[in-house]
């Protein structure tokens, strides 16, 4: 609203969603049980798109997570889901213990791919919330890869 990139804020769950519905060109829509998505809410097509897509699938008890910050892992899990035929890669970083189990392809794909990297100190800090450069800089990666 204040019309300011702010690159170094957090992005939510319900602003990547947008990002990549927008960037993959989501159409369909699927009803959707999130008891914290307001049914006037400016996310929800967005959500009932990549409900409908298979991008997301919330974070239990009808949740998806509204308002919250976007972890780095979950980004790359939101867009592995959306490649046709991946072909997987292991992870390499030096955290990638600390990475979730159902993280773990999807880092190690999308990084093999070059859309997402890790930090100067070979880690990725998969629980670290994604800033708004971070998710451009992904998401432009994503679209020229």
């Amino acid at each position: 609203a204040d019309r300011v990139f702010d690159p170094n804020g957090t992005v939510t769950r319900e602003e990547i969603v947008k990002m990549i519905s927008i960037a993959v060109g989501l159409v369909d829509e699927a009803e959707i049980a999130f008891t914290d998505v307001e049914a006037s809410s400016w996310a929800k097509p967005f959500i009932a798109k990549a409900v409908k897509a298979g991008v997301i699938s919330g974070i239990g008890e009808n949740q998806f997570g509204f308002g919250m910050p976007v972890t780095r892992q979950d980004i790359a899990v939101m867009l592995y889901r959306t490649i046709a035929n991946p072909v997987d890669s292991e992870v390499a970083f030096a955290d990638k213990d600390s990475i979730a189990e159902y993280a773990a392809k999807a880092i190690g794909t999308l990084s093999g791919m070059k859309v997402i990297n890790g930090f100067e100190d070979n880690t990725f800090r998969p629980t670290d919330s994604c800033t708004r450069a971070q998710a451009a800089k992904i998401i432009y990666s994503y679209l020229n890869m």
